[in-house]
């Protein structure tokens, strides 16, 4: 497996993410993407009281699927080896959702020093037409100011007053 090389490091360092990577092959997700869909998501696991959340500490392959050497050899380029897969989530979007509008994670997860990373790994297709993740190149320098809502029903409009992007031009 290959790590990253320094100017991807310095392109890390400077928009505050990189990709896309290919980890695994089509073919090699189908029985990932079966399992998840028949196995994880069909009971609460005894964790954590979500079906999609931290769902690496009750299921092997979604635990190797996290921590497969092709993501993680990339990981460590960045932080080292010293690394600790902490969270997980399994975000479903159901055919014709609507999008998940402008926000920024690390609010969510307020660790101090800042030194958590993530990995978007997409179980199905992504591409510009289906919503796949997009990033504001630099984003992560600064915290934007939010409005801490945590309902289940929140609306995009509400979601949309959290976090203003315009603030970062």
């Amino acid at each position: 497996m290959i790590g990253l090389s320094t100017s991807q490091i310095e392109k890390f360092r400077e928009d505050g993410f990189l990709g896309p990577f290919t980890a695994l092959q089509p073919h090699e997700m189908v029985p990932i993407r079966d399992h998840i869909s028949k196995n994880v998501l069909s009971y609460t696991p005894k964790y954590y009281p979500s079906q999609k959340h931290c769902r690496h500490l009750d299921d092997q392959i979604i635990f190797d699927l996290c921590s497969h050497p092709s993501i993680i050899k990339k990981m460590n380029s960045i932080f080292g080896e010293d690394l600790i897969l902490w969270r997980s989530h399994i975000f479903l979007k159901d055919k014709g959702a609507g999008e998940v509008p402008w926000h920024q994670d690390r609010d969510y997860w307020p660790l101090e020093p800042i030194i958590n990373i993530s990995a978007w790994l997409a179980i199905d297709e992504a591409n510009k037409h289906n919503s796949c993740v997009q990033v504001i190149p630099g984003s992560h320098k600064r915290i934007i100011p939010h409005i801490k809502v945590r309902s289940p029903k929140i609306t995009a409009s509400e979601f949309e007053k959290m976090a203003d992007p315009n603030e970062l031009s």
